[in-house]
């Protein structure tokens, strides 16, 4: 059990997965999004019910790490969360492709360093949450969503995921792990809570089909977020409780 203080925040800050369809509004069974920060929110607000913790969901689709560090005052900074997750990443490598490999990479550090400079410099007392960014490449690709969890009931709903082809997605995860290892030695060095998630879809993904938990690569299923919120907080039951 990860013990929250009275009225403390939890902001999660990201990309398409940490979006998870959110609402900018007021509705309560939409403002948080549907995905693993969903997951987490939910078990950390019961588990803490009497101290009322706050939840905040930052996320938004397509953005690179410049992108976010280009509204973390209006987004992160004035919230004053005291705890921040960020998963980042997979918008960078892919955007990049074209570019010298580890290039991207390199880029995505040295602005990801200035990010979590300003958030100790304004929020000193913030603890920083780095998630591992994570890519599945499929085996389906003549009907691409066959082995997801969903049911495809309704005749309207058209499928709308045009799978990468092979050489692609080698080159994806090429870019990916440098990334990963860059990632994780960075977290360390600044200090910060680092959850690997890469490792959790691969050993899954040796039981099911990895369709079953990404239906594109990069975006969970269902089945894929509840892998990310178990594994957020196994890692930060022991690091947050110290």
């Amino acid at each position: 059990m990860i013990r929250l203080n009275k009225g403390e925040r939890i902001l999660f800050f990201g990309d398409s997965i940490t979006h998870g369809g959110r609402l900018q509004s007021m509705d309560g069974n939409h403002i948080i999004g549907h995905g693993y920060q969903s997951i987490i929110a939910s078990k950390l607000g019961y588990e803490n019910i009497e101290n009322m913790p706050k939840f905040i969901n930052k996320g938004v689709s397509g953005d690179s790490i410049s992108q976010m560090y280009s509204r973390l005052y209006s987004d992160v900074i004035v919230n004053k969360p005291d705890i921040i997750s960020i998963l980042a990443g997979i918008n960078d490598v892919g955007k990049g492709m074209g570019m010298p490999y580890k290039m991207t990479t390199d880029k995505f550090i040295k602005v990801y360093q200035l990010m979590i400079d300003d958030i100790k410099a304004l929020l000193k007392d913030t603890k920083i949450i780095i998630c591992e960014p994570f890519y599945l490449e499929l085996n389906c690709f003549d009907e691409p969503y066959a082995n997801t969890p969903y049911v495809l009931c309704e005749e309207y709903f058209k499928p709308c995921y045009i799978p990468e082809d092979k050489e692609r997605m080698v080159a994806m995860r090429k870019e990916i792990t440098y990334m990963q290892q860059e990632l994780k030695k960075f977290a360390q060095k600044n200090g910060c809570i680092y959850v690997p998630l890469q490792e959790e879809f691969l050993k899954l993904s040796e039981k099911v089909p990895p369709e079953y938990l990404v239906w594109d690569t990069v975006h969970p299923t269902i089945v894929g977020h509840e892998v990310i919120a178990r594994k957020w907080l196994e890692v930060c039951e022991k690091e947050l409780n110290i």
